[in-house]
């Protein structure tokens, strides 16, 4: 076992291959370019998958809005036949010349008015009953108070 020169074993400088100091900083930049687009990839497609299921839940409450405001005007309508239906019953039969005729009339549209809720008034515009029926004594009439008694 000789004892040779310390230098024979190890590598100088001269030895080892030239290294390029510009591709060190270029995988730096890779890595670190990487790093930030990786989690901003994952970012964007999460946030479009999200945007899809918001989308659908937006469309299902619209969907069940609709059917909710279109059964509740269904409703109006079929309430506001049914009133229609019961004053022409009524005035199909009225003699206009009875005083007791006519406050019968206004006892039921008032009671009409009171038993439903959802109407507001039965006057009717002053135009229809001028123009339409020739009555212009009902307006009178509707707006009238019932008497007591």
């Amino acid at each position: 076992m000789g004892y040779g020169r310390a230098s024979e074993g190890i590598e100088t400088s001269s030895t080892l291959p030239r290294r390029n100091p510009g591709a060190a900083l270029r995988g730096g930049r890779i890595l670190v370019a990487v790093s930030v687009l990786l989690p901003v990839a994952i970012l964007v497609l999460a946030s479009w998958h999200n945007r899809g299921d918001v989308l659908r839940e937006a469309d299902t409450r619209v969907e069940r809005t609709v059917r909710v405001l279109h059964e509740h005007a269904v409703k109006v309508f079929e309430t506001q036949k049914l009133i229609i239906d019961r004053v022409n019953g009524r005035l199909r039969y009225l003699n206009w010349d009875s005083e007791a005729d006519r406050l019968d009339l206004h006892r039921f549209l008032a009671e009409l008015q009171r038993d439903y809720g959802q109407v507001a008034t039965l006057d009717p515009p002053p135009f229809l009953w001028t123009r339409r029926l020739r009555c212009p004594a009902l307006l009178g009439l509707l707006r009238r108070t019932v008497p007591e008694g």
